[in-house]
């Protein structure tokens, strides 16, 4: 018993002078060798659902487009993205970025096999365009079964989509 409380001790004063290291700082890693410094700004156009989804009750409903808008702003900040998120602009001006946002397909309710409550898909297209041209383009799927509410999925996955078109447009060369 005493052998067993001394190694427990021993184990946590070894695990406690483990963490009390202090940590070395690492030089700043460039994503993709590049910096964002030298790059054109984009500037994101309003977010829209496609035209051919029947989306009018999560639309009318949920703030998604809001959401996401919101979250690449925050995001931009974060990954250091030159994206300006401008309202009053949704058709792109000559020799500029624009950064389209579209959601192509939208579930709000999915069952899954063995699941407990339903789950959200959204899959969301990303166009880099400039004078009319897509320059880059990409596409995600993301789900959500966490919240119990449709809205407050599909408002996670607008989050999470926020943060990938943030990420995903500093990982392109599109000057």
């Amino acid at each position: 018993m005493i052998a067993k409380s001394l190694l427990i001790g021993l184990m946590s004063l070894v695990l406690a002078s483990c963490g009390a290291t202090p940590k070395q700082e690492s030089a700043p890693v460039q994503v993709n060798g590049s910096s964002n410094i030298n790059r054109p700004t984009l500037f994101l156009a309003t977010p829209e659902f496609a035209g051919n989804l029947d989306v009018d009750k999560v639309a009318n409903e949920c703030f998604m487009l809001q959401t996401l808008s919101d979250s690449i702003r925050a995001s931009a900040e974060t990954y250091q993205a030159n994206i300006l998120v401008d309202r009053s602009r949704n058709s792109e001006m000559p020799d500029e970025y624009m950064l389209r946002v579209t959601y192509i397909d939208v579930t709000p309710h999915r069952w899954v096999l063995f699941s407990l409550r339903p789950s959200s898909t959204a899959t969301l297209k990303v166009d880099i365009v400039r004078n009319g041209e897509v320059v880059r383009s990409t596409q995600k799927a993301i789900g959500s079964g966490v919240a119990l509410g449709a809205c407050d999925r599909l408002e996670k996955i607008a989050e999470a989509g926020g943060r990938f078109v943030a990420k995903w447009s500093t990982q392109q060369d599109y000057n």
